[in-house]
């Protein structure tokens, strides 16, 4: 068969040099990017390795997932595993150290020992970083799309093509990434040898486990991943109980007495012991603690009426995991301490259901990935008339921010007459400030 005249040199142009580094030109691990001491550092050091590339933050709501990372990174390096960490302070503010800080942060609070690199600007923009920029455009259109918040994860094979994408809240030893990275890995688990090799059955199975079942007291992580991978989101990921920040809201109340009125609330996070105060701006403070993994409040509420509730049992704010649809009922004994002394008891009962995943609007901005919780909260004072305060809320929480807009409809009364209602819509006017 006589071959057309383009074949020869089409074919040569194939198989030159020139041609297979123009395949390389796709990969993100063709860019070349500075290491956290300051020097610059070709990506393609890494090809043939499965490569883990991170956003991170030192002052996130996520940040400890640092210690998954680096777990991750210890299991499977002799594997061909790869973890880069590329910190960046592009949400709230929530990486604002130098370099030298955010290396002996993770060193000393974590023991972080994969390579991280200097801080890099991952949203869209002229300073956004090439290798983020690639990341987020130039992969399967499936993979595509901006950053959304601290600790997103990208893997890349040892191909150096982008092949899978996880949001914030996929945990790093979660099943699904874990998963993804064991199928990606360049060396296969090496297998013991059997000590008695003529008692070995006949038929093996063609694929073993590539790990081994954990003792029940290590169990937990696992059984949450799978949780998580069912439909399952974690409260704890949602709720800022680790950093202390300043969230500045617009509240807008309304009132049959009061009229309707617009102000602006400052709401302060500060860690005190196990637990996190809540104070604002009007001289009103709440503490919260983690109960059973879920956020609670606990200990006592003060209020500029002039008296304090306090709570004999934490009273669950929101489940620990929910599933969309899945309803959750919490009951307390509390007390009320009146202005002069006097003390009431009574008692409150939440019922809470996640109503939706979705994204929301408020003047600070857009959020994604937001838990819609519907909440229905009565605080009854039976010794008071059979007094009776029934709240219900739709709260919008975003990842690792916590409450992003709220609107609450509260009605007081006592035998089924009402002496007043109320409604107060919250909305975030202002990204977290760090205290």
């Amino acid at each position: 068969m006589k071959l057309p005249r383009w074949f020869v040199p089409v074919a040569l142009l194939l198989l030159s040099p020139a041609a297979a580094l123009a395949g390389d030109d796709a990969s993100p691990l063709r860019h070349v990017v500075t290491t956290i001491e300051g020097r610059p550092q070709p990506l393609a050091h890494y090809r043939g390795k499965t490569v883990l590339i991170v956003n991170t933050a030192s002052r996130c709501g996520f940040t400890p997932q640092y210690e998954g990372l680096e777990q991750l990174y210890k299991r499977y390096q002799e594997r061909g595993l790869v973890v880069l960490g590329f910190p960046c302070n592009d949400f709230m503010g929530q990486e604002p150290g130098s370099e030298e800080q955010i290396q002996r942060f993770c060193k000393q609070r974590y023991g972080v020992s994969f390579p991280l690199f200097s801080k890099v600007v991952v949203k869209p923009g002229p300073a956004q970083e090439p290798l983020f920029k690639s990341l987020t455009h130039e992969g399967p259109k499936q993979l595509r799309g901006g950053v959304r918040w601290n600790f997103e994860k990208f893997l890349i094979d040892p191909q150096g093509n982008l092949i899978a994408r996880f949001r914030s809240v996929t945990k790093p030893l979660s099943e699904e990434l874990v998963g993804a990275i064991e199928a990606a890995l360049p060396t296969a688990k090496p297998q013991e040898k059997p000590k008695q090799q003529a008692e070995e059955p006949a038929a093996r199975p063609k694929q073993m486990p590539l790990e081994p079942t954990p003792p029940a007291s290590k169990r937990a992580p696992q059984q949450q991943a799978r949780a998580e991978r069912s439909g399952a989101y974690r409260t704890a990921d949602y709720f800022p109980l680790r950093t202390d920040w300043r969230l500045t809201y617009e509240v807008e109340n309304s009132s049959r007495f009061r009229g309707k009125r617009t102000e602006r609330l400052v709401r302060s996070y500060k860690r005190v012991g196990d637990a996190l105060r809540v104070e604002d701006s009007k001289g009103e403070y709440q503490e919260y603690r983690m109960v059973e993994g879920r956020p609670a409040m606990s200990g006592q509420s003060m209020f500029d009426q002039g008296f304090e509730q306090r709570y004999d049992d934490p009273i669950g704010l929101f489940p620990a995991q929910a599933k969309v649809g899945e309803r959750f009922r919490f009951e307390s004994p509390i007390r009320h301490v009146m202005t002069r002394g006097a003390t009431m008891k009574g008692q409150i009962t939440r019922e809470v259901t996640l109503a939706a995943v979705e994204t929301i609007e408020t003047p600070a901005g857009r959020f994604e990935d937001c838990l819609r919780f519907e909440a229905v909260t009565r605080n009854r004072l039976p010794r008071m008339g059979n007094f009776e305060a029934v709240s219900k809320e739709t709260i919008w929480l975003a990842p690792g921010v916590g409450e992003v807009k709220s609107v609450n409809e509260t009605t007081l009364g006592n035998a089924g007459r009402v002496w007043m209602k109320a409604k107060i819509t919250t909305r975030l006017i202002r990204r977290a400030e760090l205290l």
